[in-house]
């Protein structure tokens, strides 16, 4: 009897158990994450909610960081839209101080400075309002009457276009605490002309003393970082990325994050600023030549770095000044010769062979023989078919002479690692050479290195750059500054 006591006892608790785990699957809400457009100007994935699903409540200011303050967004000159605005903790989890997406209204709390919140209007998305006009337009028959009900759709369905904040008034508002730091800043910029010129304010600790980020200046050609102290405002000049261009209706990201110790400023995804970084090495100047000229420097006009030093020329290598180790190109390819290191285009490329006796080569073969240290200059590196190996190299013979200061290099985009050891040297007279910089580290594809040769009081007629054994040049693009 105490058996089937027991028994029926378990029996009624596991029906319990059942029963009171489904109703609390039925219950118990689902959390999910809203598929909207969080991600940064820097490529990062922002969200207000921590891995495990809970909600950050409370915001918490960094205790080490050294900068930070409110925020904002305004016009200087002309008309500008915003396509939401975005303010995020690195410090609390991803908390989001400031989530506006200008769908009804401008942010809360806000203090307007020259303007009032009158100037500012919020709008359908002038894109999108261009490719309703521009299917209107490809209609060849349309009665009044369907143009009507058309003309009445799109107003009652106002509320399913994108929306943005505009305006054309100058002034700009600013929100938030003074407290706040070690964020980003994120929103989406558009402008219609070349005339306008936008601002983003950040590390605001009152009205007369900030950080703002210009772009538009010039007829649309720079971006620009100021600091304002007492009133007076400040250009970051050794930080200013020349002929940056926002291209005319269409959104651009722009992305300011706040760090601990520095500020990075994105444009499009792109890092253009890093300010107070001491590894930061894109502090550019103004490129002082035509950048419409095929003889302009693709860091300049492909990637708008600016001059790499106050003053700083170009130095231009036509083609029959460029020097080479005389062996040929890979498979005999005419599209790799040793001038396309010097032809201002970083989608071409140099690309050698590094044997003896190659079809179509130079019967003189003027490479660098490849010595082995501690063997002696009598022992030389072969092939598997034993030919002799001479490293590659390409440069260029400079007539009337430089004394140069800078040298800038982009490495082919697939080959990137193949640059490691290679070497850039110098010489007066093409036969005693001086090493100036040796690449130690993997360059990034589509970006430029940068040598620093400042110091440099040498006027030299030759430059080349030698690359490591097995590497065959693989530079895309050398740059001479003098």
């Amino acid at each position: 009897m105490k058996r089937f006591i027991s028994l029926f006892l378990a029996l009624a608790m596991v029906v319990l158990a059942v029963a009171s785990c489904s109703g609390e699957t039925e219950d118990t809400p689902q959390i999910t994450l809203a598929a909207d457009d969080t991600t940064d100007a820097s490529g990062n994935n922002n969200s207000d909610e921590t891995d495990d699903g809970n909600e950050v409540t409370e915001y918490e200011p960094d205790s080490e960081a050294k900068y930070g303050g409110m925020v904002g967004m305004g016009v200087i000159s002309g008309a500008a839209y915003f396509d939401y605005f975005k303010l995020v903790s690195l410090q609390s989890d991803g908390y989001q101080l400031v989530d506006e997406d200008y769908e009804s209204s401008l942010p809360e709390g806000a203090t307007y400075v020259t303007s009032s919140e009158s100037d500012w209007s919020i709008v359908v998305d002038p894109t999108e309002v261009e490719e309703e006009e521009e299917t209107e337009e490809t209609s060849d028959e349309t009665s009044d009457e369907t143009e009507a009900e058309t003309e009445e759709e799109t107003t009652a369905s106002d509320e399913e276009y994108n929306h943005a904040a505009y305006s054309a008034t100058e002034g700009y508002f600013y929100v938030g605490e003074t407290t706040w730091n070690y964020y980003q800043l994120t929103t989406k910029v558009l402008v219609k002309d070349d005339d306008t010129v936008l601002a983003l304010y950040f590390c605001m600790t009152d009205e007369n003393n900030y950080y703002y980020l210009t772009v538009g200046e010039n007829s649309n050609t720079t971006i620009n970082v100021y600091k304002v102290t007492d009133g007076t405002a400040e250009k970051f000049t050794t930080y200013k990325v020349k002929n940056y261009s926002l291209t005319l209706d269409t959104w651009t990201a722009v992305g300011i994050s706040v760090q601990r110790e520095y500020i990075a400023v994105y444009i499009g995804g792109s890092l253009c600023f890093s300010i107070y970084n001491e590894d930061y090495n894109y502090a550019w100047y103004d490129y002082e030549g035509d950048v419409t000229s095929d003889e302009a420097p693709a860091s300049v006009v492909e990637l708008a770095y600016g001059a790499p030093g106050e003053g700083a020329q170009f130095y231009y290598v036509s083609a029959e000044n460029v020097i080479n180790d005389g062996k040929g190109t890979w498979s005999n390819s005419t599209s790799t010769i040793a001038t396309m290191a010097f032809d201002c285009d970083t989608s071409t490329y140099y690309d050698a062979d590094e044997t003896v006796g190659y079809e179509n080569t130079d019967d003189e073969n003027v490479g660098i023989v490849l010595y082995d240290i501690g063997i002696g200059e009598d022992w030389t590196a072969t092939d598997d078919d034993g030919n002799a190996l001479y490293t590659a190299y390409v440069g260029a013979y400079i007539e009337e002479g430089i004394v140069l200061k800078y040298i800038r290099f982009c490495p082919r985009s697939d080959q990137t690692a193949r640059m490691v050891d290679g070497y850039f040297e110098a010489s007066v007279d093409g036969e005693n050479w001086t090493t100036l910089y040796t690449v130690e580290d993997t360059p990034t594809a589509s970006e430029f290195v940068t040598v620093d040769l400042s110091d440099n009081e040498t006027t030299y007629y030759y430059v080349r750059y030698v690359c490591a054994s097995g590497c065959y040049g693989n530079v895309a693009e050398i740059e001479l500054w003098y």
